[in-house]
């Protein structure tokens, strides 16, 4: 399977809110929400998974590209994505497409 969500049936891909304001710096980022007025603090591979919360990848794709990254097995890298996507989802930075249960992201 290709990184992105493209396959025979859909598969939800979260999206991230764009009136969030977000600063990248070494390799972190800071996420201001305006609705809340909260602010979020991103390691390194929480940026990482962000930056793929375009429309485009799904957490098979996005679990993909952590195991090439980093030296994980896909099955860690899975887990990671789902726990870390999960968490935007539950602070509303990130939306997600394509059906399923809300909050919930399908591989």
């Amino acid at each position: 399977m290709t990184e992105n969500a493209q396959s025979s049936s859909p598969r939800p891909c979260p999206v991230r809110r764009k009136d969030l304001r977000v600063h990248e710096l070494d390799g972190e980022a800071l996420i201001f929400d305006p609705r809340s007025s909260d602010t979020h603090r991103l390691n390194e591979t929480a940026l990482l998974l962000w930056q793929h919360c375009d429309g485009q990848h799904n957490a098979a794709g996005m679990a993909n590209t952590l195991a090439g990254r980093y030296n994980v097995t896909p099955q860690e890298a899975l887990q990671h994505v789902e726990r870390t996507i999960g968490e935007l989802l539950a602070l509303g930075l990130v939306l997600q497409t394509g059906g399923g249960e809300p909050g919930r992201l399908a591989v």
